[in-house]
Order: structure tokens, then C-alpha cells, then sequence
């Protein structure tokens, strides 16, 4: 902690250990706080996360059949779950909503200048040909409420307890 000596001994005790007079330590804290402001910025944008769908399949043929139906107003959840040989097509290719730096290169720079409800080009990827959807949050919401209402469902089934003494039951 540093004391208060009278008028200029912050300055004073600054100059000491870096050797900097008191314009060029004004300067230097300018610059720093700019600098970090820039970086907080950019990390920021960085740090976005986007809500993405991902369909992949095995042929480019198949993707330009897919993307056609797509454009054409088709559901991309409903061709995921029916074609994507991707382990999210039981979720209708939903990624979740997800950091584009945590993506490999090439559906990064699919994504990259894509807005909510567009859709990327084709993508090939060693596992196959790719298709991305960027989601408006408001439609991640209402894949949140529904699954919030599957997993309710799911824990109302598993507790309804069956018992073999129900009365006028026959076994055979």
C-alpha cells in the first residue's frame, strides 16, 4: 500500500523502481487501459456463442439434395433426424449453442457472417459433407421448454409404480 507522503510522492515512488517520469507514466497507463479495453472487446466477440444445427452426410450429391429442400422451406431438425449420420441428428442436429473457436476450421469459417435462420453452404469434412443452421434465440428457447417438458415426462413415467396385485387383472 502506498502512503500519502504529500503532493508528488506517488510520483516520486513510481519514477523510483521503473525509472519513468510522471508524462511517460501517464502515457504508458493510457495506452495499457486502452489496450486491455481492446482486448476485453475482442474476447468478448470471440467468446460468443451461436446456437447451431449441423446436418452431415455421406455424399455430395445427398447435401445439395438436403440444402435444395432446405431453401425450399423444408425443416432442417426433421432432415437431420431422418439423414444426418451425425451423433446429433437424434436432437435434430442440434449442437446446442456453442463458441465458433471450439468448432474445426472449416465450420468455423462456415459460420463465420451467418445470422440467425441462415444457412451455410456446403462444408466437407473428413466424415462427410456438412450443412450448418444458425437458430434465433427465440427458437433455442423453445427447444429449452420442450426439453424441459421431455425430461418431465420421462421422470412421471418412470415414477408410476406397477404392481402385480392390481385387482381384476388375469396373468396367464
Amino acid at each position: 500500500m502506498i502512503e500519502s507522503r504529500g503532493k508528488g510522492s506517488v510520483v516520486r515512488f513510481a519514477r523510483q523502481p521503473c525509472g519513468w517520469s510522471a508524462a511517460a507514466l501517464r502515457k504508458k497507463a493510457a495506452k495499457w487501459v486502452l489496450s486491455t479495453a481492446a482486448c476485453v472487446l475482442i474476447a468478448d466477440a470471440f467468446a460468443a456463442t451461436v446456437a447451431v444445427r449441423l446436418g452431415v452426410v455421406d455424399s455430395a450429391g445427398e447435401a445439395e439434395r438436403i440444402q435444395k429442400q432446405l431453401k425450399n422451406g423444408a425443416d432442417f431438425a426433421v432432415l437431420a433426424r431422418e439423414r444426418s449420420t451425425d451423433a446429433t441428428a437424434i436432437d435434430g442436429g442440434f449442437l446446442g449453442k456453442v463458441d465458433p473457436t471450439s468448432l474445426r476450421p472449416e465450420l468455423r469459417d462456415a459460420l463465420q457472417g451467418l445470422r440467425p435462420g441462415e444457412l451455410s453452404g456446403i462444408v466437407k469434412l473428413p466424415s462427410g459433407y456438412a450443412l450448418l443452421k444458425v437458430l434465433a434465440d427465440s427458437e433455442v428457447a423453445r427447444l429449452a421448454d420442450v426439453d424441459r417438458a421431455r425430461q418431465a415426462a420421462i421422470a412421471a413415467e418412470s415414477s408410476v409404480k406397477y404392481g402385480p396385485d392390481v385387482e381384476g387383472w388375469a396373468y396367464a
